[in-house]
């Protein structure tokens, strides 16, 4: 999402229980940003999408039905999906993830160049199972 006036901003609380932290990312859809659950404490992952994604009830309940299956897939490869909705001050669809901190792949080939054969094919290896489990 572009910035505007419905960003979160730091310290906010989200839905009662997420405070944001910081933003981690912005593309045209959607805003993730660094938040804490002040329930439980650990560091989550909160993405924040476009109002304009989900405009009909009938995508709404599409959008929650594929949230549901998703969330219940299990894998080391994948993040982990903790909740999910539309939030109803701002109409807007938010996932809120397990917070993972590392090196996206194509940081890693900026850093390093080319890949060796063997680094590769295990990321892909990890791919590979990581789709196949959430296929189901």
């Amino acid at each position: 999402m572009e910035a505007s006036s419905e960003d979160l901003v730091r310290g906010q609380i989200f839905r009662a229980r997420y405070r944001v932290a910081e933003v981690l990312g912005r593309g045209t859809q959607a805003v993730v940003y660094g938040a804490e659950d002040v329930v439980t404490h650990p560091p989550r992952a909160l993405k924040v999408m476009s109002p304009r994604l989900l405009r009909t009830d009938r995508e709404r309940a599409e959008f929650r039905e594929v949230m549901r299956r998703a969330a219940k897939v299990r894998n080391p490869h994948l993040v982990e999906l903790i909740d999910v909705g539309v939030d109803e001050a701002s109409d807007a669809p938010f996932l809120l993830m397990e917070l993972l901190r590392g090196q996206h792949v194509g940081a890693l080939v900026e850093a390093r160049g080319r890949l060796d054969a063997a680094l590769v094919l295990e990321l892909l290896s990890q791919m590979a199972v990581a789709l196949d489990r959430a296929r189901g």
